[in-house]
């Protein structure tokens, strides 16, 4: 069991009763902002902060019969074992949660919500309480660049959609991972439902084949080498597509590695720079 799931364990544990899930979204978004490792990522949503990875998580424990889904409490027959799991946090950890809960788990739900938006109104501009949510943030149209490498799916959505981003482009010759959250089906329907663009352009990536055997960065030169001198020169009716949707709405060409320098999107935004005036801005999860 990862951390993440002992803190909600842990938290649910401390409630004599069930709790909601809009108030343990809150509760635990507050808990991220306390900086502690292996906590849930957030991202601006209908009530303002929310996970996707945490509504997953929650079905998963329902399903192997560590909460009841539809109360969220613990089931009666595994809270010794909540309670085992729960001590295997980092003090540290347990302490930050423990001391969330005890400045703001007496709250109502209307009253922690109008909480967290005044105490975070960078994660209201989605929500559907227009009356006090934030505005939405604009960003000029450029050539943006992401990697995923390493973020949760809520943290590099949040920072799509923090620095008003409103199209993934992704150039990923086969848009799979292991990582829940990045395969190209579920991306697209997380996209969907936050509000950005997804669009897939597998021509412009580069394929497994020609990855195979990397080792250090001369290996990965190599190949950005190889595909900027032989393969962009022959892509550029693709490119010409990928131009047309950079210039019409704030649009992010997305691949895994984190490092720009490591990664064929950066020789891909130089060339698009070439052919329209836009300026390349690599963007970061963190």
């Amino acid at each position: 069991m990862k951390n993440a799931e002992r803190i909600i364990l842990t938290l649910l544990s401390t409630e004599s009763t069930s709790i909601t899930k809009l108030k343990l979204v809150k509760l635990l978004f507050l808990l991220n902002r306390e900086g502690v490792d292996g906590a849930y990522d957030f991202l601006p949503y209908k009530y303002g902060p929310f996970s996707f990875q945490l509504y997953r998580d929650l079905t998963k424990l329902a399903q192997d019969g560590w909460i009841y889904d539809d109360s969220l409490q613990i089931s009666p027959g595994r809270k010794v074992e909540a309670l085992s799991e729960a001590r295997k946090l980092p003090t540290l950890t347990r302490d930050k949660l423990l001391n969330i809960y005890s400045l703001y788990g007496w709250l109502s739900e209307d009253a922690l919500i109008k909480t967290v938006y005044a105490k975070h109104p960078e994660f209201t501009f989605k929500s559907e309480l227009k009356k006090i949510a934030a505005s939405v943030p604009k960003a000029p149209l450029s050539i943006y660049t992401i990697g995923y490498e390493g973020a949760s799916i809520d943290s590099f959505l949040n920072a799509l959609l923090q620095r008003g981003i409103t199209r993934l482009i992704d150039v990923r010759s086969n848009p799979i991972s292991r990582k829940w959250g990045f395969a190209k089906s579920t991306l697209s329907g997380l996209c969907e439902k936050t509000g950005i663009e997804y669009v897939h352009i597998p021509e412009l990536g580069i394929t497994s084949d020609r990855r195979e055997g990397l080792a250090t960065k001369d290996d990965y030169r190599t190949l950005l080498d190889e595909y900027e001198r032989q393969y962009l020169p022959i892509l550029e009716g693709k490119i010409r597509d990928a131009l047309l949707l950079i210039g019409t709405a704030p649009s992010a060409l997305v691949c895994m590695e984190a490092d720009v320098q490591m990664c064929h999107r950066g020789r891909l935004a130089n060339k698009m720079a070439k052919m329209i005036q836009l300026p390349v801005v690599h963007l970061s999860v963190k």
